[in-house]
């Protein structure tokens, strides 16, 4: 019984040590390549890839989740609003879609600062 234990043992601690490496050792990255990264990548629809670049996945794939949503949504309902003659779908175009693409440039140029930000603490 005591050789099955140090066997595991010896199988946990390399893990143990790489999980560890890994979530301490951080490679210095150039906060005017992330804020670059986070600009151009948030005009193609791609908010959050700065955070990705940083090691920050969770973060990063959060905002590209939710800047999908505001952006797909906010120009489906903007071209009901353009596009539409029936004045209650214009009315939810106009409510609704413009200040989804509005929040979208607001989280755009947010996470252009924030990855900037998080680069300059690395």
């Amino acid at each position: 019984m005591a050789k099955i234990q140090l066997s595991l043992k010896v199988l946990y601690l390399p893990l143990q040590y790489i999980t560890m490496k890994t979530r301490t050792k951080r490679e210095r990255k150039s906060p005017g390549t992330t804020a670059l990264i986070a600009t151009i990548s948030g005009l193609f629809g791609f908010l959050g890839l700065g955070h990705i670049y940083l090691g920050e996945v969770r973060r990063g794939l959060l905002l590209m989740i939710i800047g999908w949503i505001l952006e797909i949504g906010g120009i489906a309902l903007t071209k009901i609003f353009l596009f539409s003659t029936l004045i209650g779908v214009t009315i939810i175009g106009a409510v609704i879609g413009i200040p989804m693409l509005l929040i979208y440039f607001v989280l755009w140029i947010w996470q252009i600062f924030d990855a900037y930000n998080k680069a300059k603490e690395i």
